[in-house]
């Protein structure tokens, strides 16, 4: 199976995440054209013999209730190579740039009202500087942890096509499709597919909302926090109370008073964090690490935005996340579900909502 040339648990059905991953080639355009375009060609038809699904549509006839991951034959993903004169550094750079720059560089995902594409890929060559492999999926299929997995199958076995004609994938890396290890006694399926009709008020579509909650005249930037700075926030955090600190709670606290802070002068009645929380080990039965598909459901804390002015603002912070996160292990994960979809859905006036995607495991 390979590629076509084409010109262009719980997340709602028409979102789609795009991501662009850029790398420096310092090599020449022909050089590029004739080794490592094909390479890349020939690895990702390999990676799709094990990730069916994504060479698939995702279907919802009129007479189905739900949404179905359909895969044929003659199904392919749609791969376009193009060609970029922008300034590479620039934008695989970490300082700030126009969200609309990068643009150019992620692929069109096909939706329909009855039927849409899983995955799109597009690889785009910067004459003697780099490239950049831009991907748009739907959340209705995967999310970040089976999307960077696919990710890290198609570079393996790029390395290893010098090696062997036909390599073999990782057991690490193989995903693991059977649906029938998720038990869902409460029917949240069906609640959280409600819940999104209610929300399109009750049309039945597959198109992707185009810029869904995205300003269109939005920044990019990076700010990068490494081990040190890690160590020193979590020894500041934990010198006003005893407090098991994780990396992705102490970057959260920190970043949402510096973000809270910035805002000072706006008229905020209360701030609501929401983040994505791995289901996969958090069910009963675990799924495996490896499972293939959308495991992901959200969480949030509120907190009043004086908290984020205090002098100890981000140990407080730090504190609220955690518990929460401790909450979420100790009941188990679709324990209040019910209760925890109302209180996302219910916005309040004047209420700041923060939300985090990706993840800091994303490596």
């Amino acid at each position: 199976m390979t590629p076509d040339h084409a010109d262009h648990g719980a997340l709602p059905f028409s979102w789609a995440t795009r991501h662009v991953h850029m790398t420096a080639l310092f090599e020449t355009l022909l050089h590029s054209n004739s080794h490592v375009l094909p390479q890349l060609k020939h690895s990702l038809s390999l990676a799709l013999l094990h990730y069916l699904p994504l060479a698939g549509k995702l279907t919802w006839p009129p007479h189905v209730h739900i949404p179905t991951i359909s895969y044929a034959p003659d199904d392919a993903v749609s791969l376009l190579f193009a060609e970029s004169s922008a300034d590479f550094n620039r934008l695989s750079g970490d300082d700030i740039s126009e969200s609309s720059e990068s643009g150019h560089l992620i692929p069109e995902l096909l939706s329909y009202d009855d039927r849409a594409s899983c995955m799109a890929l597009q690889i785009t060559l910067f004459p003697n500087q780099g490239l950049c492999i831009g991907v748009s999926k739907r959340h209705a299929v995967l999310e970040g942890i089976s999307a960077i997995a696919f990710m890290k199958s198609w570079a393996y076995l790029c390395t290893q096509l010098d090696k062997q004609q036909y390599p073999s994938l990782l057991p690490e890396l193989t995903p693991f499709f059977d649906r029938t290890v998720v038990k869902d006694p409460v029917g949240l399926g069906s609640l959280y597919l409600n819940n999104w009709l209610d929300f399109m008020g009750n049309q039945r579509h597959l198109k992707v909302l185009e810029d869904f909650g995205v300003d269109r005249n939005s920044v990019r930037a990076t700010f990068k926090l490494n081990v040190e700075d890690i160590k020193k926030l979590g020894e500041k955090i934990s010198s006003s109370q005893p407090l098991h600190l994780s990396t992705f709670v102490v970057t959260c606290a920190y970043v949402l008073v510096c973000l809270v802070k910035a805002r000072e002068g706006e008229s905020i009645r209360n701030v609501n964090f929401l983040f994505p929380v791995d289901y996969r080990n958090r069910l009963d039965p675990p799924l495996p690490a490896n499972y293939f598909g959308n495991g992901l459901s959200s969480s949030n804390v509120i907190l009043k935005p004086s908290v984020f002015m205090e002098e100890n603002g981000v140990a407080t912070v730090a504190v609220k996340i955690s518990n929460i996160i401790r909450e979420i292990n100790e009941k188990r994960l679709l324990e209040g579900a019910e209760e925890t979809l109302e209180k996302l859905k219910n916005w309040e006036e004047g209420e700041e909502r923060i939300s985090m995607a990706r993840s800091n495991k994303f490596t």
